[in-house]
């Protein structure tokens, strides 16, 4: 990731936000929607994302998108739109995609569950969705989620990253997105940690 992040190189990772974005950077009334390219993002100043990136909704629904994908949620079949609607899956799952009717609260929670090497379970404490993850992933925080795992990706390879490295800089949107994903996978790496450690 760019900015100011350095995860300790004990077992354990830390993790200490980077400066808080420059709130002058960024309008009031929010950033107009994210273009179609990525790379039409060049400044502080350019398109982006709204504000609603802010609201704690939205940044839980992230750790989901973030947790879903990394547990491999999108490639499972019982995940699949189609799959699930010929074998009635959507009937305990809160699908308010396809089947909004079918909704009721304290029906159904998805938890990441991941694995470790030696195929112990373990989870992330805090991330939960009380639909079907399909369902409560929009478009938009899903790609959100991509743009962030490119950015990652590009900041390893080659140490460029989409706003530059002096996080004081980022529009907010951008801030909330690599802290909350950020954070998310810091959590993961605990978890695993803690699950290998207990015998």
């Amino acid at each position: 990731m760019g900015g100011n992040f350095s995860p300790s190189r004990t077992n354990r990772i830390g993790f200490s936000l980077p400066a808080k974005p420059n709130s002058t950077l960024v309008k009031e009334n929010g950033l107009p929607a994210l273009p179609p390219d990525i790379r039409q993002v060049t400044t502080t100043n350019s398109s982006g994302p709204p504000t609603e990136l802010t609201k704690r909704r939205t940044k839980k629904k992230l750790a989901v998108a973030f947790h879903f994908g990394r547990t491999g949620g999108w490639a499972r079949e019982h995940y699949q739109c189609g799959h699930c609607r010929d074998f009635g899956h959507y009937l305990g799952r809160n699908c308010s995609k396809y089947f909004p009717e079918e909704v009721a609260p304290g029906k159904y929670k998805w938890l990441p569950e991941y694995t470790t090497g030696n195929k112990k379970l373990y989870g992330v404490e805090g991330v939960v969705s009380e639909e079907c993850p399909v369902s409560a992933i929009k478009p938009e925080i899903q790609q959100l989620v991509q743009i962030a795992a490119l950015d990652a990706h590009s900041f390893r390879s080659s140490g460029a990253t989409m706003f530059g490295s002096n996080s004081g800089q980022w529009p907010a949107w951008w801030f909330d997105l690599i802290t909350t994903i950020e954070m998310q996978r810091v959590l993961e790496h605990n978890a695993r940690m803690e699950a290998e450690s207990e015998r």
